[in-house]
């Protein structure tokens, strides 16, 4: 449920700020374990999602010849991105998910929990048409362990992820013996507040407090600064 409150949240603000229409994309990454474990490549998981992350940059040829750098074979290859090809509505990626035939505890683990992040997502009252799920999106940041988001403007896709994020149950690990589940998201807020001003989509002229802000950028500039 804490999971589904992230992309809730994305609509909620991206809605209320004007933004033109957006989508939500979700996946979850024990989906994409279970089909690395039922084709054998468990131990390639993290390059090969490094490399299937930029599919939509450089393109489908291109991460094929990367994948064949890593020795993956050519028939669980192509498994593999005829899989992340999967797109589209809820229900109808979720039937085709549940009639695969991969023999994975943690693969159908994944599809209980994106199942659950979207009836969250239908009770918040979240509009359908603003989000679906995408097998391709992955994340290529080895952190996450479960759902994760990309949010792209319908208009510019090309310009990439605005608002992106998951849950990331190991990432206190790094900092501490204690184990913290987490779950969160960040927005680009630079390149997003760019996209809005040059296409006219944010309302400026708002008062803020603030009338000169200034920035000292060397010791020897402070007293001036101060002044």
């Amino acid at each position: 449920l804490d999971d589904a409150e992230m992309p809730a949240v994305i609509y909620t603000t991206f809605r209320k700020m004007g933004i033109p229409k957006f989508t939500i994309y979700l996946n979850n990454r024990k989906i994409l374990s279970g089909l690395f474990e039922a084709l054998g490549l468990n131990e390639k998981v993290a390059d090969i999602l490094r490399i299937v992350d930029k599919i939509a940059k450089i393109g489908e040829e291109a991460v094929r010849e990367e994948l064949e750098k890593l020795f993956v074979p050519s028939d669980k290859m192509d498994t593999l991105l005829d899989f992340i090809k999967t797109k589209g509505d809820v229900a109808c990626v979720l039937k085709k998910l549940s009639e695969m035939p991969f023999d994975s505890e943690v693969f159908r683990l994944g599809i209980e929990e994106l199942k659950s992040v979207t009836d969250a997502l239908a009770a918040q009252g979240v509009d359908k048409s603003y989000y679906q799920l995408d097998l391709s999106i992955v994340r290529g940041l080895d952190y996450y362990t479960g759902t994760i988001y990309e949010t792209l403007l319908d208009e510019m896709p090309g310009v990439g992820s605005i608002c992106s994020g998951g849950r990331y149950d190991d990432l206190a690990s790094f900092y501490t013996t204690q184990k913290f589940p987490g779950v969160g998201i960040s927005i680009g807020l630079s390149r997003l507040f760019h996209i809005l001003s040059e296409n006219g989509w944010m309302k400026t002229g708002a008062f803020v407090p603030t009338d000169v802000l200034v920035l000292p950028m060397s010791a020897e500039e402070m007293l001036f600064a101060l002044s």
